[in-house]
């Protein structure tokens, strides 16, 4: 059985890098003596995180890579964000393409991961509008809550609410189920 594992990071978030970090410490000490591989793939805004600038998540990712994490980051981002690989921590690594790399890694056996934490919110919201003209009644939207990360506070209550929140607490699962949900009430929604 192959323990290899991708981990693959796409936003300009330093708390979601920070959770793959955890999510990659977590992985790591589960799997005491085993022989894995583990890549960390960042594309899109997420390159940005991996600069100087970011001297604590440098911290961890330089702990990280001393016990066998790698960091490879989209040319093609780096490129639409104006950066070079000098611009880059020591020690990343960059690839022509991060969905590319991602799918070369997954060729070769390795899953995939695409962490978020509880409370990140990847993904616009429904309208208003959209939340309350349904034409059948979903168990989904009952509960709806903002979640209290500022970037759903600072969210209009009637217009938008967290995507992630959308499922009645009850009803609440890992991160993955509750984006079904919330894609799956979509298209009810446009029925």
């Amino acid at each position: 059985m192959s323990y290899d594992l991708c981990l693959h990071v796409d936003a300009n978030d330093p708390a979601l890098l920070a959770f793959a970090f955890v999510n990659a410490l977590n992985y790591m000490n589960g799997l005491p003596g085993k022989e894995f591989e583990l890549v960390l793939v960042a594309n899109g805004p997420a390159v940005k995180l991996f600069v100087p600038a970011q001297a604590e998540l440098q911290k961890t990712a330089e702990e990280l890579m001393a016990r066998g994490l790698k960091l490879r980051l989209c040319k093609n981002a780096l490129d639409a964000n104006k950066m070079t690989a000098a611009d880059l921590w020591p020690g990343c690594e960059v690839v022509p393409a991060g969905l590319v790399e991602i799918v070369e890694l997954q060729n070769r056996g390795f899953a995939y991961i695409r962490p978020y934490p509880r409370h990140f919110c990847p993904l616009p919201a429904p309208s208003f509008r959209q939340r309350t003209t349904q034409t059948r009644p979903s168990p989904f939207r009952q509960g709806m809550v903002m979640c209290d990360l500022p970037s759903c506070k600072d969210r209009d209550s009637r217009d938008t609410a967290c995507p992630f929140r959308a499922c009645a607490p009850e009803r609440s699962g890992p991160p993955a189920w509750r984006a079904v949900l919330w894609f799956a009430s979509l298209r009810r929604s446009s029925d």
